[in-house]
């Protein structure tokens, strides 16, 4: 079994997959769009919306969707995406990428886990978590 996060936007799903791609060094694929046939009754502003769209980076993936719901889309504060890092090069490097579109909420710092930790909600309320732990 695999975990995959599954994230609604309100239109911004390509966008933001293509920032994490950029940031994360993988690809999205798989864009579905709404169309016409299978909702014929959708505003004509939401075509080019994102049915359904996967980024695949390392050994993960996340799913990602727009979704004409209201309420669907808004990010709750009970969840974060967690990313555990490899190296502490790796850590900086993604954070500096994450931090060009989101705010930094906890600064990259060494924790009393020895561990280097750091936390950013990027444009979009999706709340990113990174550790690199020192010793393992």
């Amino acid at each position: 079994m695999k975990l995959v996060p599954y994230l609604n936007f309100a239109g911004q799903a390509e966008e933001a997959l293509q920032l994490y791609a950029k940031a994360l060094g993988g690809k999205v694929s798989d864009i579905m769009r709404f169309n016409k046939d299978m909702f014929p009754d959708m505003d004509d502003s939401m075509r080019n919306w994102v049915l359904h769209a996967e980024l695949y980076f390392k050994d993960n993936k996340l799913y990602a969707s727009d979704t004409p719901e209201p309420d669907q889309h808004a990010f709750a504060t009970g969840y974060t995406i967690h990313l555990d890092c490899e190296s502490q090069d790796e850590i900086l490097e993604l954070f500096e990428a994450f931090k060009s579109f989101g705010q930094v909420t906890n600064p990259l710092e060494d924790t009393y886990w020895d561990a280097i930790y750091g936390a950013i909600t990027d444009k979009f309320g999706v709340q990113w978590s990174f550790n690199y732990q020192k010793s393992e």
